[in-house]
């Protein structure tokens, strides 16, 4: 199931490269979001094959959603992840 939420993301990542419209764009991304999730659930669900698993998705999920809504709000612009 990993390999397939991986090729969904793959696929769909590399679809939206020949997108003519923005409605063609945003289905190829929210295509790709549903692969991203599927391979973060299943990520976090087989390192953590105990009972606390739930408790890493609750404590990594919000955290990273956070963090990308700050990065993408202009925060940390001091935080430069790209090469110069």
């Amino acid at each position: 199931m990993l390999m397939v939420t991986i090729g969904i993301y793959s696929a769909f990542t590399g679809l939206s490269f020949f997108s003519q419209s923005w409605f063609d764009f945003t289905a190829c991304r929210f295509l790709t979001g549903l692969g991203v999730g599927g391979v973060f659930g299943l990520a976090v669900g087989a390192n953590c094959r105990d009972r606390s698993h739930w408790r890493a998705r609750a404590i990594i999920g919000p955290f990273a959603g956070t963090f990308n809504l700050w990065k993408r709000s202009g925060g940390g612009d001091q935080m430069d992840f790209r090469f110069p």
